[in-house]
């Protein structure tokens, strides 16, 4: 089996491609997303990396600061108690 590393992005790389100022924010997504029952990233000699086909539905999962999406979240994060 060979893999083709160029269809993958290091967790930096999906930072960028996704609009997030750093790696945390990807991080929270893949979390999110696996919450949902979605597994976007793979494990590859110890290094978490995210397929290219990925990004799209990935962002799915980002909520960037302020937006509608983070605010909704802020709210059930607040009911759930912090």
């Amino acid at each position: 089996m060979k893999i083709d590393t160029d269809q993958m992005l290091t967790i930096e790389q999906a930072a960028e491609a996704i609009g997030a100022p750093n790696k945390r924010p990807v991080y929270r997504a893949l979390k999110r997303a696996a919450e949902a029952g979605r597994v976007l990233s793979v494990g590859l000699f110890g290094r978490t990396l995210v397929p290219v086909a990925n990004i799209e539905e990935l962002k799915e999962y980002y909520y960037p600061y302020y937006s509608d999406s983070h605010q909704r979240a802020v709210k059930k994060w607040g009911a759930a108690g912090g």
